[in-house]
């Protein structure tokens, strides 16, 4: 795919407002009269003109603040501007991004000398997509020439061999009402000052404190085909945390995330202090955990943010359209066939309990909102309501974007991947009774205990992997420290067995890339085959030689 990201961080002083200068009406106007002119006269000789072009502008405010035991340590608030530009030389059938000539499948050429303008700036907005447009064109146009002659060069026609192709959308004019997310900084560091001074009365901390991040987002978009998109994506994310050292030196922590979309949202002092004296016993109880120094194969039971991690991360980000195809000067040539995913649709995938559907679209769940969805994806198609991908069990529908390589390709708005995962499990009993039908099954398998894993470390809330040894006899539970667990994947998901009828939703942060996915889930499943081994490493702190200085 032969787009140009450019990505430029502005740090400002004084300006924490300066992109809401802009005007939409100058962005826009910006973005359509560059396109129009490059659409009209941009072509190198000898060589094919642009089909396609799209552009697109996303101008952001960000603030962030850190505190720690009642003090400001970080707090600032900036804007930045991203732009992206795709341009398409051939045609809808065959293009620039058609083959894997020279063994480039799909460029991406980052060019960022050019700053996205603080100010409102028409000008400086239309040199920015004049010289992007101009260098991603070149580099379109000598990949479509070579695709061609890699073609004459084995003698074959572009409709006899696999090839990716870009598939026609529907043309889309909507523009999203609202501007930035209005942030208090003052306000907020005066809030951060609290929630950290929270920490103030325990003295068996190592390290506390709070961060508060916010990004507010306006994405432009337009294209030759005549969209014209404006949407705002706004995420507010507040972080409370705290280390603590257990017997052997080793280092613990916990963080309790919270994330919203809107202020109403957002917790109250009451409940965060309440939740910080939750941190602070779990961590106490994970300071006196029973070292895990064993091997454990059996049943398991899955209970809150681990089941959503669980199916997220098993299933979700897998289901989506296979677009490689193989040059034609590969050894094997076109007689060589490929296994991929789009050759399982109708057939049995995976546990013929489990069902999985996404909707990109979804607001709000049983009262709760819901921030993983989005209005149009990043290809500005609008995503389907519902797409049924997996159903009790049998592959049917796959996640798909406008890059296409077969007949049965069809573009879905999910270029963006899942957004809101809704899972469904055919057998179900009340969430107070997964309990007891995990001692049942741990018996039946004459094992000297089970296990219950609740909030694993990838559901968002970091290291707070929680790992319970249950007692077949008493139910007691007993926490463990250093405990691996294996095989919670899609073989993991072909060993669930059983699922709570009560079901819950959950907003997931990806740490890596920023996103949001939310997950609609059973608040209990479980897996009857689950591998848990000791680790191996983890990190030891040295004891201070003088006391916590805050001991009393």
């Amino acid at each position: 795919m032969n787009r140009l990201l450019l990505l430029t961080l502005l740090f400002t002083i004084g300006l924490s407002n300066a992109n809401a200068q802009y005007r939409d009406s100058v962005v826009f106007d910006a973005m359509l009269d560059e396109l129009e002119r490059n659409m009209k006269d941009l072509k190198e000789e000898d060589k094919g003109a642009p089909f396609f072009i799209s552009y697109s502008c996303d101008l952001s405010q960000t603030t962030a603040i850190s505190a720690s035991l009642g003090s400001i340590y970080y707090s600032t608030s900036y804007p930045y501007g991203t732009t992206e530009v795709r341009v398409m030389v051939g045609d809808y059938d065959f293009n620039d991004e058609s083959l894997n000539a020279n063994n480039n499948d799909f460029s991406y050429d980052p060019y960022s000398q050019v700053q996205v303008p603080i100010k409102e700036d028409y000008w400086g907005l239309r040199k920015i997509f004049w010289k992007a447009t101009d260098k991603t064109y070149r580099s379109a146009a000598e990949s479509f020439e070579d695709h061609k002659k890699l073609l004459e060069k084995e003698g074959l026609a572009i409709d006899t061999i696999p090839h990716r192709s870009f598939a026609k959308t529907e043309i889309v004019k909507h523009e999203t009402i609202g501007d930035f997310l209005n942030v208090e900084q003052k306000d907020w560091e005066q809030n951060l000052v609290k929630y950290s001074a929270l920490f103030n009365e325990f003295d068996d901390l190592e390290s506390s404190g709070c961060s508060f991040n916010t990004i507010s987002t306006k994405h432009f978009f337009v294209n030759s085909e005549g969209t014209k998109i404006k949407t705002i994506k706004n995420l507010i994310e507040l972080s409370v945390y705290a280390t603590m050292l257990a017997e052997n030196g080793e280092q613990i922590y916990q963080t309790n995330e919270y994330l919203a979309d809107s202020w109403t949202d957002m917790p109250d002092i009451q409940t965060i202090q309440k939740d910080i004296n939750i941190l602070r016993l779990n961590l106490k109880e994970r300071q006196n955990a029973v070292n895990y120094d064993n091997k454990y194969e059996g049943p398991v039971l899955l209970e809150g943010l681990a089941v959503a991690s669980f199916l997220n991360t098993s299933l979700s980000s897998s289901l989506r359209v296979n677009t490689s195809v193989k040059n034609p000067s590969d050894e094997y040539g076109y007689t060589y066939k490929s296994t991929s995913i789009d050759d399982e649709i109708g057939e049995v995938y995976t546990n013929e309990l489990v069902s999985i559907s996404i909707q990109p679209s979804l607001k709000i769940y049983d009262g709760m909102p819901i921030l993983g969805g989005y209005e149009y994806d990043n290809e500005s198609v609008k995503p389907v309501s519902e797409l049924l991908q997996i159903d009790h069990g049998v592959l049917k529908n796959l996640q798909c974007s406008r890059t296409v390589s077969k007949e049965s390709h069809i573009p879905n708005g999910t270029i963006n991947g899942p957004g809101v995962i809704l899972s469904h499990v055919e057998k179900t009993i009340a969430f107070d009774k997964m309990k007891k039908k995990l001692i049942k099954s741990a018996k039946s398998k004459k094992l000297d205990y089970a296990v219950i894993i609740r909030n694993h470390p990838s559901s968002g809330l970091s290291g707070s992997r929680q790992v319970f040894k249950v007692d077949l006899k008493t139910g007691e539970e007993i926490l463990l420290d250093g405990a691996v667990i294996n095989g919670l994947d899609r073989t993991g998901i072909e060993q669930l067995v059983l699922a709570s009828e009560e079901k819950a939703a959950y907003n997931l942060s990806n740490n890596y890339s920023g996103d949001i996915v939310s997950c609609i889930a059973p608040k209990a499943v479980l897996v009857n085959e689950v591998r848990l081994s000791a680790e191996t490493m983890s990190f030891k702190a040295e004891p201070s030689l003088v006391q916590n200085t805050l001991i009393k």
